[in-house]
């Protein structure tokens, strides 16, 4: 079937649906790609009938998708599309149709007769005569009413009557395709309903008594009353389990800049101490000249020995000094200096001892070793360089796990269980909930799991949103899952957190829910019933529901615009599955 033949056969599909009140105002279409597989096109033809029906200005195309408009602000040609509906039309939208136009055919014979010419009088006159002397079959009547209209209006002199005549002539002749015997005797009927009494009105002084007389009766029939047809789901109880969603960026548990506590030129610097490069905590980074620091270790050893034996010699002379003392050789003065030495001589051992250890520390530092597991971010310095100290050498996070700061609506937390925040000290990191991220690396979608360790301290004075907290313990461990990336710092999650459950709950569309707390069913009579629902949780494109529902009730999902309880429908199983984001244990 050529493209054309198909987008007009899709968008006359969708138009007569969107008239019949399948999808009301507001309402989302189908997507395209829906649309395609259903009636076995490409998408490009359901592109070109979506168009095709925003002409038409049944609906409006947005950037998410087509929605229905109000066929108020349509475009003229739906009133013909809506005739076109049933066959035989419908004798209400046929009435205000025609009644619409009925001013103008008044004028048209009004101003027909006052402005007609004797050649134009003598063609209505022959016309009249036809009609009264002979019997005409309805087809051949019809032709010469509308014969007479066109005298009318040609002899009116007035281009707007013109004008409508031809779109009436384009409205009957293509607009209004009847394809039964009584659909057009109907259409028929009703224009000479309509344009005789005008005829007649204008015309009353050329034979209106014979024009009635003439007149066909009709015999109206009453349509039978079409029954609506809806789509309906089958309910389930299922046992769900409650997910918020929240995005956010890895971040490292711990950064530190890694800085020298001495001064001193490097001669050595760790092939790990690169920029990505993982370090392991007491391994060496750098190394700076030790020459300097072991010099000075022997000064401060030998410092000690000197004091050492300042020490011993002031010991011996204070107790040389009190043996004299108690023999009264010895002044008072003598053993009072004696006595100063000794301590002085104590105090130089005590500082020569904290200058060697000092002095050792230095040496020891002239090695810097890794603080922890982790990462070096950025690198400040290489072999050769000439450090002072306080200088940092590189910055470097820790690994052992990363953390994600996750936004959480407040509303939201009701469906989360989470640790309590007052219980300062105690590790929760395997109490709370399950947190699955996601991410897009390298092209292809890669999954980890971890969970809520805690929430901070304050709710945002301006989102109003909670931040939680989510651990995954050893990010750039092997994976078991071949090719999957470790969960590197920076990296832009999508997560799920998974909440408790709730039994006996039933998923249905968002919009099948009417008045905000009730939904259509159907029984088994075909009968449309009014069911009010318990709405736990509306989540994106569904709700979750619970209420006096029973396992495998029809649920109705098409967008009727007017209900009446109890109304009889026909009933079409959707087929489209229901998306089930809050998601099943």
């Amino acid at each position: 079937m050529p493209s054309t033949s198909q987008d007009s056969s899709i968008a006359a599909s969708l138009r007569d649906d969107i008239l019949r009140g399948q999808y009301r105002c507001g309402e989302r279409l189908p997507s395209e790609r829906d649309l395609a597989q259903s009636f076995g096109v490409h998408r490009s033809s359901v592109r070109e009938a979506f168009k095709r029906l925003e002409q038409l200005g049944v609906v409006t195309i947005h950037p998410g998708g087509a929605r229905v408009a109000p066929i108020e602000e349509a475009s003229l040609d739906v009133v013909a599309h809506l005739l076109a509906l049933d066959d035989p039309p419908d004798p209400e939208i046929l009435d205000q149709a025609l009644e619409a136009t009925s001013g103008f055919r008044a004028m048209a014979a009004r101003l027909g007769t006052e402005r007609a010419n004797e050649e134009q009088r003598a063609r209505m006159l022959s016309i009249l005569k036809t009609m009264m002397e002979a019997e005409p079959e309805e087809h051949d009547r019809a032709e010469l009413v509308t014969e007479l209209s066109d005298c009318l209006v040609e002899a009116s002199g007035n281009m707007v009557l013109r004008l409508m005549r031809r779109a009436r002539e384009e409205f009957g002749r293509r607009r209004i395709p009847t394809r039964s015997i009584c659909g057009r005797q109907l259409i028929m009927t009703m224009w000479q309903k309509l344009w005789v009494p005008l005829i007649i009105a204008g015309l009353s002084i050329l034979g209106a008594g014979v024009v009635v007389a003439t007149a066909p009766s009709v015999e109206y029939k009453e349509p039978a009353r079409a029954i609506p047809t809806v789509r309906t789901i089958a309910a389930k109880m299922q046992t769900i389990r409650y997910r918020v969603r929240s995005q956010g960026t890895v971040q490292p548990r711990t950064e530190a800049d890694l800085v020298s506590e001495i001064s001193g030129r490097i001669v050595w610097v760790s092939p790990s101490l690169v920029a990505g490069g993982f370090i392991k905590q007491g391994d060496p980074l750098l190394r700076l000249e030790k020459r300097d620091f072991e010099l000075a270790v022997k000064r401060q050893r030998a410092s000690l020995k000197r004091a050492t034996s300042e020490l011993d010699f002031a010991a011996s002379e204070l107790k040389r000094r009190q043996g004299l003392s108690d023999a009264g050789v010895a002044s008072p003065s003598q053993l009072s200096d004696a006595r100063r030495g000794s301590g002085v001589a104590e105090a130089n051992v005590s500082d020569a001892r904290a200058g060697l250890e000092q002095a050792l520390r230095d040496l020891d530092r002239t090695e810097i070793i890794a603080p922890f597991d982790g990462r070096v971010r950025e690198k400040h310095v290489d072999a050769g360089q000439y450090i002072a100290q306080g200088n940092a050498i590189a910055r470097a996070y820790a690994t052992d796990y990363v953390e994600i700061r996750l936004p959480i609506p407040d509303e939201e937390l009701a469906f989360l269980d989470l640790p309590d925040p007052r219980r300062a000290g105690v590790d929760v990191s395997g109490d709370g909930p399950v947190v699955r991220l996601s991410s897009i690396f390298a092209g292809s979608r890669h999954e980890w799991t971890g969970r809520v360790v805690r929430t901070e301290a304050e709710i945002d004075s301006r989102s109003r949103m909670v931040s939680v907290v989510a651990r995954v313990e050893d990010p750039y461990a092997v994976s078991d899952i071949e090719s999957r990336p470790p969960l590197a710092v920076g990296l832009f999650v999508e997560a799920e957190i998974i909440g408790p459950e709730a039994k006996d709950v039933i998923v249905v569309p968002r919009y099948a829910l009417r008045e905000d707390s009730n939904i259509l069913v159907v029984d088994e009579e075909d009968h449309l019933r009014t069911r009010q629902v318990s709405v736990l949780r509306i989540d994106r494109d569904d709700i979750l529901v619970k209420g006096p529902l029973a396992d495998g009730e029809r649920i109705c999902v098409s967008p009727l615009q007017v209900v009446i309880e109890g109304m009889k429908v026909r009933t079409v199983q959707d087929q489209d599955p229901i998306g089930q984001e809050s998601g099943a244990s």
